[in-house]
């Protein structure tokens, strides 16, 4: 249940209370004045404690998104020319934001790949591939932000020959 679900919840939990304390004073006491000092305390108690269960599930998000990358292997040795298929799954506790993918070609500097992505989602799959050179090795990072700024890395390198 979300906190909007939640937050429906006690409020008509709050509500029903209301009305059952209201009951009773009306039984327990005909006093008019008794009556409004007993809902006035009611009412008092009731914002406190709602009060104090709303700001608990407002809880500051320090959890960092989780990076597996499923293919290729770390310091995976490919034959000059053979595509590399590079899978990740990437995901959050509330939600991703941006993913970062970078592969560089570490004998020259340039980027094999460079890509981004707003996935808006709890979990996304990354799926991309480039082709190796001979002699190559090429540095592999995946970065992942969530809404709350938390970064989750993988880094790895595979390499040509």
């Amino acid at each position: 249940m979300d906190q909007r679900g939640s937050w429906a919840v006690l409020q008509k939990g709050a509500f029903c209370l209301l009305i059952k304390m209201k009951i009773i004073a009306k039984f327990v006491n005909r006093n008019i004045t008794s009556y409004f000092t007993f809902l006035k305390k009611s009412l008092l108690l009731i914002t406190i404690v709602l009060f104090f269960v709303r700001c608990h599930t407002n809880a500051v998000d320090e959890e960092k998104p989780v990076i597996t990358i499923t293919s290729p292997a770390n310091n995976q040795s490919f034959a000059a020319g053979q595509t590399v298929n590079l899978l990740a799954s990437i995901s959050d506790n509330d939600e991703l934001h941006m993913v970062h993918l970078h592969v560089i070609n570490l004998a020259t500097g340039d980027h094999a790949i460079l890509f981004e992505e707003h996935p808006d989602a709890k979990a996304y799959s990354l799926n991309k591939s480039f082709t190796v050179q001979g002699g190559v090795t090429y540095d592999i990072t995946i970065e992942a932000d969530d809404h709350s700024g938390n970064t989750g890395l993988a880094r790895m390198q595979v390499s040509g020959r």
